[in-house]
């Protein structure tokens, strides 16, 4: 995973603590040619009551709020054009309260809002780090449209194929299980099939071991 920097918002840009997070919010800057780092020397050196807690480019991400703060960035009231765009789903269930927002860069500066495959993925990754690290589900990985209506981010709005993309990076990395002794990774399946002769498991088509537990089993092993 990239570097996360921090360089923390002007404290007018953002609210108090909170404990309880549910979703995880995806955002773009809307700004043709910038940076993260250029994202948060601004709201760290400017008042504009607003914020979000990332911003992620093509080669580094910056943290400018911290995840225990509320973020001011998907407040507001819901868009009137909601039953024509199907934006607003989630209005009213999630908040600054109880959210994360992850802002996405354009650092390519070629007159128009997009985001390069580097940038995808390194929001993927920070993406997947804090739906583990609190228990977001992928259900709760939602777009700004998705809260208030508004067209943000805006290339995840027009091209929904593109958000659903960006879905799937994130469920094969958290809901990555093996099944069967077939699934398993070939340095791992000795030490599976050993387990299994021995009784370990109710159903062998229901192994359901994630690579981390593969990897703590192989652990546990070595130290016997």
């Amino acid at each position: 995973m990239v570097p996360i920097k921090v360089n923390l918002a002007n404290p007018a840009n953002y609210g108090g603590k909170r404990s309880k997070i549910e979703y995880i919010v995806m955002h773009y800057t809307a700004n043709d040619g910038d940076s993260d780092e250029g994202n948060g020397n601004y709201f760290h050196n400017n008042v504009v009551n607003a914020s979000a807690h990332y911003f992620v480019d093509g080669d580094s991400i910056t943290q400018s709020v911290p995840e225990n703060y509320v973020a001011w960035s998907v407040g507001g009231k819901k868009y009137p054009n909601c039953g024509q765009t199907g934006g607003g789903k989630f209005y009213g269930k999630c908040t600054n309260s109880n959210s994360i927002s992850v802002e996405l860069c354009d650092e390519v500066r070629n007159g128009r809002y997009d985001f390069t495959e580097k940038t995808l993925q390194n929001a993927a990754d920070l993406v997947r780090l804090l739906m583990k690290k609190y228990g977001v589900p992928v259900e709760r990985v939602i777009r700004h449209f998705d809260v208030t209506g508004k067209k943000c981010p805006a290339p995840m709005v027009d091209d929904v194929n593109m958000w659903n993309d960006f879905k799937e990076r994130l469920v094969e990395e958290v809901t990555k299980y093996y099944e069967t002794i077939q699934e398993v990774p070939t340095w791992a399946k000795p030490m599976v099939q050993e387990q299994i002769n021995n009784g370990c498991y109710a159903d062998t088509k229901a192994l359901h071991l994630s690579d981390d537990m593969l990897r703590t089993m192989a652990i546990m092993q070595r130290n016997k």
